[in-house]
Formats: structure tokens, sequence, C-alpha cells
């Protein structure tokens, strides 16, 4: 049953960066997964005020899923809303619905999650990819984007139009929000070849540089402010298409 093994997982998961996990009860129809208040919320929501704090809260949330990796258990299902901020400021990975120990039975049926945080590969019409460590680190490069924009990755595009672009290996240009250095690491997470991918060993160090950056420019700029982009921003491709 889904929900014991999204019980079982998360009881293995006890890391600063991921909720704490307190138990599960099941009585009749009645299904509870029982877990610590994260209460700054989502993270998107929390970095409307704390834009400052981007870089380091991703950092957070790469060490809770480095921490899963090691343990050879993959999320899944990561995204932006999938991450909690606690009363301390603490970023934290949740919802462990689509998770799975990589040395068991996976779920099963078909495409699982948002599209548009999905790997290529997992998205595939013929023989598509189960999920890997290698798909998760794409999912947190999708995270990035969400959180340094603050906007869904590929914007407005419908999900068709997503999968479209991502078969034809179509990227997203650099928004405005991202330095040079910051979105080669943003593409070397979504590599459109797993093998290519970082590891998450490899991104945390990265994410870390970012971070120290992002607290010494505190104090000594201006207050960052959001400001929309058009939602056409796809990399120039001879055979890329705005839907």
């Amino acid at each position: 049953m889904a929900f014991w093994r999204e019980a079982r997982i998360w009881k293995k998961a006890k890391h600063p960066n991921i909720v704490p996990f307190f138990g599960a009860y099941c009585r009749g129809p009645n299904y509870f997964l029982v877990c610590k208040e994260a209460k700054n919320g989502k993270l998107r929501d929390y970095l409307k005020s704390k834009r400052q704090t981007v870089w380091q809260k991703l950092y957070e949330a790469a060490l809770g899923l480095r921490f899963l990796h090691q343990r050879n258990i993959i999320h899944s299902d990561l995204k932006c809303n999938q991450i909690l901020v606690g009363e301390n400021g603490e970023a934290m990975l949740t919802d462990f619905g689509l998770s799975y120990i990589s040395d068991e039975s996976r779920p099963s049926g078909g495409v699982k999650g948002a599209v548009r945080w999905k790997a290529p590969e997992c998205l595939r019409a013929k023989n598509p990819s189960e999920p890997t460590k290698e798909a998760d680190v794409y999912s947190f490069g999708m995270c990035v984007i969400e959180a340094v924009t603050d906007r869904y990755p590929w914007g407005n595009l419908l999900d068709s139009a997503v999968m479209h672009h991502l078969q034809k290996e179509t990227f997203l240009k650099q928004p405005p929000q991202f330095s040079e250095a910051q979105w080669v690491f943003v593409k070397s997470l979504c590599a459109f070849d797993p093998l290519r991918r970082l590891t998450m060993d490899a991104a945390v160090k990265e994410v870390k540089n970012f971070a120290r950056q992002e607290k010494k420019k505190v104090g000594h700029e201006t207050p960052f402010t959001f400001e929309p982009q058009p939602e056409s921003e796809l990399e120039d491709s001879d055979d890329s298409e705005s839907d």
C-alpha cells in the first residue's frame, strides 16, 4: 500500500533538512501521516519577503536531497511546494508519496508527478525511464529556477507544450535573475543526458558557494525586487516553438 510505503520511507529520512515524521495512523477509512508543522510554510511564499536568502534555502534543500540519495531514496516528485520552511527558517523536504528506495520495488503505473519538474527521460512516450537519482537532480534544477525567478518553470506553457520542447531538447533561456555562473550550474543539473548531470554531492558544493556569495552581498546592494518576465523564454533553436 502506498500509504505505508510513504510512512516507512519517511521514517528512515531523519535529517535537519527533512520535515520530521512522528508516525502514521490507520483506522477504517481514515489514514493520517503525522509530522512537525513547518511554521513558515512553503518555500516560495517564504522567499517573497526573504529574497536575500534564496541560495541559502536552496543549499539547505540540497542537503536534504543529498541525504536521501546517500540512503538510496528517490524523492521522485520534487518541486518548490514540497520544500517547506520551519520556524527557525530551515528549508526542509517533504511529501514522500511517490518516493521509493532504489533497491526495492517502485510504484507502478505510468508518469506521476508534475510534468514541468520532471526529467525528460521520465516523460518519453516510448519506454519512459523510471525515476532515478539523476531525475531527482533535474527536478532540483527546476526548483532552483522556480525559487530564483519566483515563477513556475516554463511559465504559462501547457504541459503538452513543455513535453514537446523537452522531446526536441529545447531548454529555457537564461532568466535575468541568474548570473552566467549560476545558469551554467542550472544547466549542469538539467542536462538532457542523465549521465552528464551533477551528483548531489557536487551540487551541494556549488549551491554552498552561491549561498556564500549571496551572504556577502547582503547589506551592499539595494533589496531585490521581483519583476515578472515575458513567458516566451526558450533557448534559441531552429526547431523550437512557442505554444
